[in-house]
Formats: C-alpha cells, structure tokens, sequence
C-alpha cells in the first residue's frame, strides 16, 4: 500500500519535471524562431582560435596566425589556444627551422593578440613558463574549457586547426 503510494507520487513529480522541461524547450525554440525570422542571429566580437598540432611541415600554425591579424585588423578580440603536447610548442622560444614563428607571434602580440598556453600540455613535455614568448599567458586547462563553453555560449566565433 505505501509502495504504490510513493510510485504514484514520484510519477505525478515526474509528470511535473516533464511539464516543466517542456515548456521551457518550447519557450526557448519559438524564441529562437522569432529572431530567425527578424533575421537577428547575432554579432561576432570575439575569435577563439585553437592550434592543437603544431608540425612544421603543417600549414595549421601559419593559418592560426593568419587567421589571427585577419580578424585582429576586423576589430576583432582574438585570443589564440594552444593546446595539446605539439599545440604548445609554437609559443616556446627560441625555436629553430625556416619559418619565423617567434617573429610572427610577437607581431601579434603587438597587434593586441593574445595568446593562452595550456599548463596540462606544457606539464606534460616538460615545457617551463620560462620557456615561452613573453607575452605569452600559462593558463590552467579550465581556463581553456571555461573559453570554449563561454564563447559557444555568446555565439562567438570557434575555429580549431
């Protein structure tokens, strides 16, 4: 007798949470259609750029910094990531080969680019802070999911090389 009255309230609660979900869902979908319809879908003011592979016979580290004064000279903010073991090695210094990358990078820092290097990465190849480009932000890897959620969140721009 007691069971099948908690069953019957859990699923009148249940019912009520279903109710609930739904109006908020058919709430949000005819708010989205509304300003589909007015044409509004918003406007971008941010770039996340993220560089997970850095390879130097990759054209992805070229593109991030291209990519990067392209939407800086737009009036863009632009934050570039670097992530992952081979992402992080563009913002170590001093590095050596035909491309100029260190040069590339301080000229972006100069145009108000800014640049994040996740520690979860640089931990992992034994990359010091030391051994980066100055102007160049150590970040905790929350910090770069925090980034992601709060730009998908504003509808900003997200592009991943």
């Amino acid at each position: 007798m007691i069971y099948n009255y908690a069953l019957s309230v859990i699923k009148e609660k249940f019912k009520l949470i279903l109710q609930i979900i739904y109006r908020f869902y058919s709430e949000k979908e005819q708010n989205c259609s509304i300003m589909k319809r007015v044409g509004y879908m918003g406007k971008v003011t941010k770039v996340l750029l993220l560089l997970k592979d850095m390879i130097y016979e990759s054209t992805s580290p070229l593109e991030i910094i291209r990519f990067a004064k392209y939407y800086r000279s737009k009036g863009l903010e632009v934050i570039v990531v670097l992530w992952g073991p081979m992402g992080i090695i563009l913002g170590k210094k001093n590095k050596i080969g035909r491309m100029r990358y260190d040069d590339e990078i301080m000229e972006c820092l100069d145009l108000g680019i800014n640049f994040k290097c996740c520690d979860l990465a640089a931990n992992l190849i034994g990359l010091d802070k030391s051994e980066l480009i100055e102007g160049i932000e150590l970040v905790e890897s929350y910090v770069v999911a925090d980034l992601l959620l709060n730009y998908q969140e504003e509808g900003q721009l997200i592009i991943s090389l």
